[in-house]
């Protein structure tokens, strides 16, 4: 078996905080993620065999846009099940 997804994922709402030291001085506040992506695209695509009936193996991959700007994530897993 082969499938295959694609989708968009939205924020509806987003709170980036800031982080600041207080005892030294010079130091100015640091914005977390001050322009974030809040519709970013995703997709997956993946293949299973079923070994034996209570077997399978599979393999999948995913990617994603992170809400930080130019950041993007792929990840690949393979996995053997056994049921009963």
């Amino acid at each position: 078996m082969v499938f295959a997804s694609a989708g968009v994922e939205t924020d509806t709402n987003t709170a980036n905080g800031t982080y600041s030291a207080t005892g030294v001085s010079g130091l100015t506040p640091i914005n977390f993620n001050s322009n974030p992506v809040k519709t970013r695209p995703t997709a997956s695509i993946g293949a299973y065999y079923d070994i034996v009936k209570n077997q399978r193996l599979g393999i999948s991959g995913i990617y994603r846009q992170e809400p930080f700007q130019a950041v993007s994530t792929t990840s690949v897993m393979a996995t053997y099940t056994i049921g009963l």
